[in-house]
C-alpha cells in the first residue's frame, strides 16, 4: 500500500476501492469453532451425593451401602467437566447405563457457569 492506511489483522482491503472486508476474521472464526468442536469433554451422571467424615469412610468394607441425598425417582445430573448443564431419567442401553436427557440448561446458564 502506498498510503498510511492500517488495516486491522484478518480483514483484507480491496485494492480498487481501498474498503476492507471482514472475510479474512470470517474464515478465522469458522477455523477456531472447528478447533472448540472436536474438544473432547469428561461427562458424568451423578445418581445422588451426601457428605460422611474421614472417620466414616475408614470403616468401608465389602457391601458398604452409602446412602445418598436422593430419591430412586430423581432425575441424574449430567455434569461436563464437572459443570451440571443438564438432568437425565437413567436408561438401559444393552447391557449399560445411558442418560435420557429430560432438560438442558439455558445457553445463558451454560456460558455464565463456564466462569
Amino acid at each position: 500500500m502506498s498510503d498510511d492506511t492500517e488495516v486491522e489483522a484478518g480483514q483484507e482491503t480491496d485494492q480498487n476501492s481501498g474498503e476492507s472486508s471482514d472475510q479474512g476474521t470470517a474464515q478465522g472464526s469458522d477455523q477456531d469453532l472447528g478447533m472448540i468442536l472436536n474438544i473432547p469433554v469428561a461427562i458424568s451422571a451423578v445418581v445422588g451425593s451426601t457428605q460422611l467424615t474421614i472417620r466414616e469412610v475408614l470403616t468401608w468394607g465389602p457391601e458398604t451401602v452409602v446412602e445418598l441425598d436422593s430419591y430412586t425417582d430423581d432425575p441424574l445430573d449430567v455434569c461436563i467437566n464437572g459443570i451440571s448443564m443438564a438432568t437425565a431419567e437413567a436408561v438401559e442401553v444393552g447391557e449399560r447405563y445411558g442418560a435420557r436427557i429430560v432438560s438442558v440448561a439455558s445457553a445463558k446458564e451454560r456460558i455464565k457457569s463456564l466462569g
